[in-house]
């Protein structure tokens, strides 16, 4: 696209290596818009919440260690990414905690309606593969703007799932009644 514009400008394209350079600054220049925008649009609370799903928690005290140090389970975030366990009633009330955690968050609305899906996206994989520790290394407006993209995203997959994790659960209650009205009656 770059050789075609400088033809059509009548203009002497740069060299491969620096139409390279062109290019990845081009896009670190939108990519710092864009997550300066974003970040522009969450209030201060959203912030601090968002940056508190990568902290480490303290284990209570039930859980902790005989050695008397402080134990620390992982970051929420990891219990964000994780999926759900087999159909059960013990299996959506923990996608519910979620949800519910998501919703907490207070993203705005809209916050994403002028972002193409595929941005959303890329953003949601980093915070998806990256662990927490390495997100709090980045700049905050990329960390936030990151983390907004994987709860948002996040959000809508764990209502869908909730979804079919429901229908599945009263599915199988009710093979398990029929099982055991079958059972009765012989």
């Amino acid at each position: 696209a770059v050789e075609q514009r400088c033809r059509f400008l009548a203009i002497e394209p740069p060299s491969p290596d620096r139409i390279e350079r062109i290019v990845r600054a081009s896009l670190r220049v939108y990519e710092d818009r864009f997550c300066n925008e974003i970040y522009g649009r969450l209030s201060p609370a959203t912030r601090i919440r968002l940056d508190a799903l990568l902290m480490p928690v303290p284990a209570e005290q039930d859980g902790g260690s005989a050695s008397g140090t402080d134990d620390l389970v992982p970051a929420v975030l990891m219990r964000l990414r994780s999926d759900p366990a087999g159909p059960s009633i013990n299996s959506l009330q923990a996608e519910l905690v979620k949800l519910d955690l998501v919703r907490k968050l207070g993203l705005p609305k809209g916050l994403f309606a002028h972002a193409r899906p595929h941005e959303i996206e890329r953003y949601r994989h980093r915070v998806a593969v990256e662990a927490p520790y390495e997100l709090r290394r980045h700049a905050e407006p990329f960390r936030l703007t990151a983390l907004s993209a994987f709860a948002y995203l996040r959000g809508r997959s764990l209502t869908d799932g909730l979804v079919d994790l429901l229908v599945e659960t009263i599915h199988r209650i009710g093979s398990r009644a029929e099982r055991k009205v079958e059972r009765e009656l012989l």
